[in-house]
């Protein structure tokens, strides 16, 4: 930028006369800036070159084994969330909707008649498959211990949501059945869908809180993952490629100056 004109058009000058003045001020900010910046990629060029500390390493590592033993920690306590939401669920069915249903481990049937036929099939066979399921999910649990692996739990928690559902199942086809119930009074009616609408809420919370945990397990997973890869890329160093570009990066901003 000119900061000062000496001469106007058409004058006459001499050799070596000063015709003009440049802002020197605005001149000497844009080098300190060009200097500031190759002062700080030669910074990160040394330190690309020399590697990482061994105090960097060691809070890379601190944070990689607090990862793990969250993780560790998340695993412990799965079994116990399926485990109520089995006993839970237990209740529900075996003692809430007990009146709906007659015979419900022999030949299930529903207490009541509908004037939907297909619900009255329905029934009997939801109420065996939830039996089973449920049967299943006690068995799955008696196996499981201190030193279960994260696999198997895995699969617990995948079962647990699985077999809880088909009893969920079998709630919300009763509350079907109470909407076509062709025999009930009002009284009896809202006694059964209130019995119904609690069991649902209970095997809905069941569900959740598993469900809840498995997704908590997987961004812990994510976390663990993440940890590692920053150790390993602090173990292994600058990359040649790393070092070539901020190499470029150096002679780029000597440019700038000269």
């Amino acid at each position: 930028v000119i900061k000062n004109v000496f001469v106007s058009a058409g004058d006459s000058v001499k050799k070596t006369q000063a015709l003009a003045e440049l802002d020197a001020d605005e001149l000497n900010a844009g080098l300190s800036q060009a200097k500031a910046e190759l002062a700080a990629e030669k910074a990160k060029l040394d330190s690309l070159m020399r590697g990482s500390r061994t105090e960097e390493i060691q809070i890379v590592k601190t944070n990689l084994e607090k990862a793990i033993q969250d993780l560790v920690n998340d695993y412990a306590g799965s079994s116990d969330i399926v485990r109520d939401g089995y006993v839970k669920t237990e209740d529900a069915i075996r003692n809430q909707i007990i009146q709906l249903i007659s015979f419900p481990d022999t030949n299930p049937q529903l207490t009541f008649s509908v004037y939907d036929a297909q619900i009255a099939n329905d029934i009997p066979v939801k109420r065996q498959k939830t039996g089973s399921a449920l049967n299943n999910l006690k068995n799955k649990l008696a196996v499981i211990t201190a030193v279960s692996t994260q696999n198997e739990i895995d699969k617990l928690l995948a079962d647990g949501i699985s077999d809880l559902s088909i009893a969920l199942d079998l709630l919300n086809r009763l509350m079907d059945a109470l909407a076509s119930a062709a025999n009930l009074n009002s009284a009896t009616l809202a006694a059964y869908q209130t019995s119904v609408t609690a069991a649902r809420t209970t095997v809905n919370t069941a569900i959740t809180n598993i469900n809840t945990r498995q997704q908590k397990i997987a961004s812990q997973k994510i976390v663990v993952r993440q940890s590692q890869d920053d150790l390993n890329l602090k173990l292994a160093g600058a990359s040649v490629e790393e070092l070539k570009t901020q190499t470029a990066l150096v002679e780029k901003s000597e440019a700038n100056i000269k």
